[in-house]
């Protein structure tokens, strides 16, 4: 009797919240009629229009539903292919033989013929474009909450002169109308949001993930900062989606188009590329764009992962990141919560360029560097991780790819044996700064015509404007001839570790004849390089840190806290901290170095960074006509007391967070930002002159105030 009682009250209540999702159905979250379910879990359910293969993912936490095309209104006035654009699923970029004019279509334009075919969480359509004779297949699928869209390598097929240059997947999905409020989220450097706007803009943003494959290359010049993650995103009132490039991240561009340019639609989408387009030098100094005959393989995978209510926000995107690293990637949470030591750098020595010999500055030897260690000692700064830069034969990228033996000026080996054992019996972690990309032709063993990068147009990548010619090495080479040679003999001395400058910045392909890689060959010898240093060291750094380096090291130095200032975009976000922090400790930029030392300490407070720092013996002012001579002001005297209360400062105020997960993060009020713990613990920054006070809480003018988890009860 009580069993009937209850399913009559289960077939009552289904049959109320069944009533419920039709109401809110009804209001805007109806699936229009054409579409049908193709499958679903407990959280998604997606559905196909078989005509035109558009897509609509519906969130059944809250019945929000997702079109891969906009509702077409008489506000876009749009019309012949922009209209087909809007109304597919992807836009088709290809080439024809001659691979220099580029044309764009799509499977409604083409009246591509579209088979369909059950996979098991999803559906697979294949497209075949008759007139061009090109033809490849997506697969869509649910897995928890998210939808994922694969391209298989072996279904792309050119069976005519037609050649694929790349598909923009999804350009579309999530576009607000008028009303909608929100904004873009892109991974420039920490993160940049910009806000849904009136038209207003006519350019866009095309960048490459982990920054450019491009012919001329900078080194260390460059103002915009990588997009370091493989992620891009949409807020969309209280819904966001998180978009997360998966499998071929190496060779995939993030594009931003704002609402005013071509449409009135702010729109961001992911753009695989599947054959480069480039330079190429014509007669009396003309260039021609061509398109790279070489097809670039692997599969191209993206996920979308949905977000609703509290999580819809670029805080919610962060952690669901964060989640997919632990969960899929193999990232770990940080366990052993100690006092963070001091990161500090010294620079050793580097070459000045003479009319007939070159001469050494030596602006610290090994000797100087125990002594600025035993002053910072003596001030109660007794955990250090200490880098030295220059330290090798001929001082700071003299004679790469070669590094050794040991700058005998400098001390020599015996002279770094003695400041080891020295930092061995002081509990000090001692790195070595080193470098497998540099390479000068004068150096012994290395030929730019053969060992040299060269660029999509097959030219030699050459940085020719200080006194030497400077290029760049083969990743193969590097790993092969000089890493494999030199590391382990590096090892021998008993230093701590090694500090890469150049793996967590730079990645790219090389047309080199002999050894030709892409992008992603690229990175794989890289990775093979932190791999052979972490089994000889007990530790490994890497500055600046693009994502595919960051399983292999154990500090990251010099993280992005800002953009590349993209007048494009609004304001930045620590989107990447809020990533890491608690999986990998980092530092921010050099702080003696700070353009503007309040609010450049202030943001490394608010985004969770420790404190770096560069210093000389001698004055830098020696430095200046070396190929070093960014460091203006790092002379021990002048930073050594600033060192010290920088240092007590955020130990004893931010320390013991170091191994805890940024939770949240938000603006009070313009100029004032508070970061939230997973303890409970808050941190205010205040940008403004003027104090900030709310309730019981005030923060002065330019500072700050941790409120400890105790002291929220």
């Amino acid at each position: 009797m009580w069993e009937k009682i209850k399913t009559k009250i289960f077939v009552l209540i289904s049959f109320v919240l069944s009533l419920t999702c039709f109401s809110l159905s009804a209001i805007g979250h109806t699936i229009p009629p054409g579409f049908e379910l193709v499958t679903a879990n407990l959280i998604l359910k997606l559905y196909i229009n078989r005509k035109n293969s558009q897509l609509i993912i519906q969130d059944l936490r809250n019945t929000k539903i997702w079109r891969s095309s906009p509702v077409i209104g008489e506000q876009l006035k749009v019309g012949g292919l922009w209209k087909t654009h809007l109304e597919s699923p992807f836009i088709l970029y290809y080439t024809d033989e001659k691979m220099q004019k580029i044309k764009q279509t799509n499977p409604i334009k083409e009246n591509a013929v579209m088979s369909f075919q059950s996979i098991e969480r999803g559906l697979k359509v294949n497209y075949q474009f008759v007139g061009l004779k090109i033809g490849f297949s997506l697969k869509f699928e649910i897995e928890k909450d998210y939808l994922k869209i694969n391209i298989p390598e072996e279904d792309i097929r050119e069976d005519g002169k037609f050649r694929i240059v790349s598909l923009r997947i999804l350009p579309f999905l999530g576009t607000p109308s008028e009303n909608d409020r929100g904004y873009i989220f892109v991974p420039d450097g920490c993160g940049a949001i910009r806000y849904f706007k009136c038209p207003e803009q006519r350019t866009s943003l095309l960048t490459s993930i982990y920054g450019p494959d491009s012919n001329i290359f900078s080194f260390g010049f460059r103002e915009e900062e990588n997009m370091r993650m493989p992620v891009f995103g949409l807020v969309k009132n209280e819904n966001a989606f998180l978009a997360v490039i998966t499998e071929g991240d190496f060779n995939t561009n993030i594009n931003y188009s704002p609402s005013g340019y071509i449409v009135n639609l702010d729109r961001i989408y992911a753009e695989f590329v599947f054959r480069n387009r480039t330079a190429v030098p014509m007669k009396r100094g003309l260039w021609v764009h061509k398109v790279a005959s070489e097809f670039l393989k692997g599969e191209r995978e993206i996920r979308y992962f949905f977000l609703e209510g509290k999580e819809a926000n670029y805080v919610g995107m962060a952690k669901r990141y964060r989640e997919y690293l632990l969960q899929e990637k193999g990232f770990q949470k940080l366990k052993i919560n100690e006092i963070p030591p001091l990161d500090l750098r010294i620079f050793c020595a580097a070459r000045e360029k003479g009319i007939i010999f070159d001469r050494l500055i030596k602006v610290t030897s090994f000797d100087e560097v125990r002594q600025i260690l035993e002053i910072l000692r003596e001030k109660g700064v007794r955990e250090i991780n200490l880098t030295l830069i220059g330290w090798q034969k001929g001082g700071y990228d003299s004679f790469y790819p070669n590094r050794l033996p040991v700058e005998v000026k400098l001390g020599g080996e015996r002279g770094l044996k003695d400041l080891v054992e020295y930092a061995n019996d002081h509990g000090i972690y001692l790195y070595l700064e080193d470098d497998y990309l540099s390479a000068f032709s004068y150096a012994g063993g290395f030929y730019p015509s053969r060992d040299a990068i060269r660029g999509l147009n097959k030219l030699i990548m050459v940085d020719d404007r200080g006194e030497e010619k400077r290029f760049l090495l083969n990743p193969y080479l590097a790993y092969e001839k000089f890493a494999q040679r030199d590391i382990p003999k590096i090892s021998e001395y008993g230093v701590d570790g090694l500090e890469f400058s150049q793996i967590g910045n730079v990645v790219l392909s090389d047309r080199n004849r002999k050894y030709p890689l892409q992008r992603g060959e690229s990175a794989s010898y890289y990775l093979q390089i932190l791999n052979l240093a972490k089994n000889n060291f007990d530790k490994i750094l890497v500055q600046g840190g693009n994502m595919y380096t960051l399983k292999y090291v154990d500090k990251i130095i010099s993280a992005p806290l800002e953009g590349s200032n993209y007048l494009l975009l609004d304001e930045d976000v620590p989107f990447y901290q809020i990533v890491l922090h608690g999986i990998i400790l980092y530092t921010g930029p050099v702080a003696n170095l700070r353009y503007s030392p309040r609010t450049q300490f202030l943001k490394q407070v608010e985004y969770g960074a420790l404190s770096l720092f560069e210093l000389t013996y001698e004055k830098s002012a020696l430095l200046r006509r070396t190929n070093y001579n960014k460091l203006f002001s790092s002379y021990y005297i002048d930073w050594i007391d600033e060192i010290v209360k920088e240092y007590h400062e955020i130990n004893e105020n931010m320390g013991y967070l170091q191994t805890q997960f940024i939770q949240h993060h938000h603006k009070l009020v313009h100029g004032v930002y508070q970061t939230t713990y997973e303890d409970g613990t808050k941190v205010i920054v205040n940008y403004n002159e003027e104090e900030y006070t709310d309730k019981n809480i005030n923060v002065k003018g330019l500072s700050y105030l941790v409120i400890k988890k105790e002291q929220n009860q």
